[in-house]
């Protein structure tokens, strides 16, 4: 069985987006962290834009069930934006924790 086909199964699991295994599967693909540079550039670039405004900026990160590589990308990019000196706050519908 290829080295992948575990991970898959992982991202069927209750709570699957806050796996490490699978935030490491995620993040592993080609173009991730193209990816989270290009949404944290366009957030950036946003918040720059309308700086005289004081605008809240919220950033929507949705995959096919909104548990898996939404939850490691939203994550991702609010620990990317934070490290940048840009306030970020992660909100996840779906999980109580």
């Amino acid at each position: 069985m290829p080295p992948h086909r575990p991970a898959r199964r992982r991202l069927r699991r209750p709570g699957k987006g806050k796996d490490p295994d699978v935030a490491h599967y995620v993040l592993a693909s080609p173009m991730a962290f193209t990816k989270l540079e290009e949404i944290c550039g366009q957030a950036k670039a946003l918040l720059d834009y309308n700086a005289a405004r004081n605008f809240t900026l919220c950033v929507l990160i949705g995959d096919r069930e909104g548990r898996t590589r939404a939850v490691v990308v939203g994550d991702a990019v609010a620990e990317i934006l934070n490290g940048r000196g840009i306030p970020a706050t992660i909100q996840h519908h779906h999980l109580t924790n």
